[in-house]
């Protein structure tokens, strides 16, 4: 007696196949979930959801301008002086980010391309996420330049 394997599969799941055959819709959630997944860009996490919205693939209460605005409340933090971006007030990105910032459990990393130089706090042990604190367009690693990184964010 041969067994039909692929019978039980959908009972197993409670799912039937006419619902199989439905299209299922994103949330906003699922679909920032989505975006984050593959790494995308805000222009290309509008386009994404533009595309999915043509197709009725998004449920009717997500927003498409969702990713124009996602880094608005910690652009507060930020200052911008020419080719310099860093963090003005460190504490205050942290409380935003729901983080407990204490300077013991950071270090602070440097590192620099022929084209930037970035500066990230790294929590020891690696439980918390890194956090961009600086980037400097066209800035090469040099003891001037490095003394300019640290005073700018204050470290």
């Amino acid at each position: 007696m041969v067994e039909d394997v692929h019978a039980d599969s959908t009972d197993a799941n409670n799912v039937s196949e006419d619902e199989l055959l439905e299209p299922q819709t994103f949330t906003q959630g699922e679909l920032n979930d989505l975006v984050r997944d593959l790494d995308l860009s805000k222009d290309k996490a509008e386009l994404l959801a533009s595309r999915l919205k043509q197709k009725n693939l998004l449920d009717k209460d997500v927003l498409l301008s969702h990713y124009r605005k996602r880094n608005f409340d910690l652009a507060q933090y930020y200052t911008t002086d020419g080719p310099l971006y860093y963090c003005n007030d460190i504490e205050g990105l942290y409380a935003n980010l729901l983080q407990e910032h204490s300077s013991s459990d950071w270090r602070l990393f440097i590192d620099s391309s022929k084209r930037s130089l970035k500066a990230v706090l790294l929590h020891n042990g690696n439980l918390e996420p890194g956090v961009p604190i600086a980037h400097f367009v066209y800035l090469k690693e040099t003891f001037v330049n490095l003394q300019e990184v640290l005073e700018a964010i204050q470290y």
